[in-house]
């Protein structure tokens, strides 16, 4: 009787399928670290514009960031949602440019459609408003 052969064979079963295992945690990890990546570089970027906005603008309220929503599906859709809703539509897209150059500054290309941006990466595409 031969118990290397047999010992050998599951050893190379076990470690089949322990590298599956990792293949699959790993592609799903990194689908969640673009999407936060995006949504991180969208925050920062939308932050430092709407404080530019409050410090150029003396007659404007102070404006800053509440929150960003995500939306799945495609395309996912990255919502930046401001303190100040009477702020004006030029206003708007100083703070969608402030989130393009943040994006940028990671490495993705950003098309700036005037009321949206759009950005496409190798997994998703966004679409990225201001509410």
């Amino acid at each position: 009787m031969n118990d290397r052969g047999q010992i050998s064979a599951e050893y190379i079963l076990m470690l089949g399928f322990i590298i599956v295992v990792v293949i699959l945690i790993a592609t799903y990890a990194g689908e969640q670290n673009e999407q936060n990546t995006v949504a991180a570089a969208v925050r920062d970027g939308a932050s430092n514009s709407s404080a530019e906005l409050s410090i150029l603008n003396k007659t404007l309220q102070p404006v800053r960031v509440t929150s960003i929503d995500t939306t799945s599906g495609d395309p996912i859709t990255i919502t930046i949602h401001i303190s100040n809703n009477a702020i004006i539509q030029t206003q708007k897209q100083l703070i969608l440019q402030g989130s393009q150059k943040s994006l940028e500054g990671q490495g993705f290309t950003v098309n700036n459609q005037g009321n949206y941006l759009l950005l496409t990466t190798g997994r998703h595409n966004y679409n990225i408003t201001v509410a």
